[in-house]
C-alpha cells in the first residue's frame, strides 16, 4: 500500500483490496478505542461500487456481519472463492449491452459465491435501464455539464434519475426488513412487482 509506481497502486486490483485494509483497520480502531460493538450496532453492511465490494469481503471475514448488500460493486478477495453464510443481495446496473471481459468476469465471481451460499440467502436483481451512477446522488451532484456529455455517450443509461433512488431505497430497505426484522420473505419477491424495472436475477442482464 506504501510502496510502489503510483500508475499500479492505482489499478483496481490494489486499490480493491488496499481500501478495503484501510476500511477494516478503522473499525478495528474504533472497536478497540471506541467501544464499538459491531455484533449490537453495526450488523447491516451494503456499499456501492468498491463500497458494495467491500461490503462482501467484510461479510466473509466477521461472522459478526448479520446481513449485506453490494450495489453494483465488482467482487473480490477470497469471498469468490468461499461464498458467504449470511444473508447477502447483488443489485446491479443493466449490463446487458456490454461485452467486455471485466463485464464476464464480474458475472462468473458473482456466480461463483452464489455457487457457495446456503439456498434461500443470496439474492440478485438488475435495475433495466440503471447505470453505475443511478443508485446514488451522483446523478444529482455531479456538473450537468458532465452529465450531458456522458449521456450523449450513451453510458448513463435510460433509467429516470429519481427513479433509480427510489428502487434502490425499496430494495435496501425490503432487503434488511426481511433478513434483521423478520418480515417475510415473500416481501422480496413481490418487488418486481412493485417496480417494473426490477428483474429477479443478474446473469440475465449480462451476456
Amino acid at each position: 500500500m506504501r510502496e510502489g509506481p503510483e500508475d499500479e497502486l492505482k489499478l483496481t486490483e490494489n486499490a480493491q483490496p488496499a481500501i478495503m485494509a484501510a476500511s477494516m483497520a478503522v473499525i478495528r480502531v474504533l472497536e478497540r478505542e471506541g467501544g464499538l460493538d459491531l455484533a449490537k450496532h453495526a450488523r447491516l453492511v451494503a456499499g456501492h461500487s468498491l463500497g458494495g465490494a467491500t461490503a462482501a469481503q467484510f461479510c466473509h471475514d466477521d461472522p459478526r456481519c448479520g446481513a449485506g448488500i453490494d450495489i453494483d460493486g465488482m467482487p473480490f478477495g477470497s469471498v469468490i472463492r468461499d461464498g458467504l453464510d449470511q444473508p447477502f443481495f447483488f443489485l446491479t446496473s443493466d449490463h446487458s449491452k456490454e461485452s467486455s471481459p471485466e463485464t464476464q468476469t464480474v458475472e462468473k465471481n458473482i456466480e461463483s459465491i452464489y455457487s457457495h451460499v446456503p439456498a434461500g440467502k443470496l439474492w440478485g436483481m438488475t435495475i433495466t435501464g440503471a447505470s453505475h451512477f443511478a443508485f446514488s446522488d451522483q446523478m444529482f451532484t455531479k456538473s450537468p455539464i458532465l452529465m450531458f456529455f456522458l449521456r450523449s455517450a450513451g453510458v448513463m443509461g435510460s433509467l429516470e434519475k429519481r427513479r433509480g433512488l427510489v428502487i434502490t431505497s425499496a430494495c435496501v430497505h425490503t432487503f434488511f426488513d426481511v433478513y434483521l426484522k423478520g418480515a417475510p420473505a415473500d416481501e422480496m419477491k413481490y418487488l418486481p412487482g412493485l417496480y417494473p424495472e426490477l428483474k429477479m436475477g443478474i446473469t440475465t442482464a449480462l451476456p
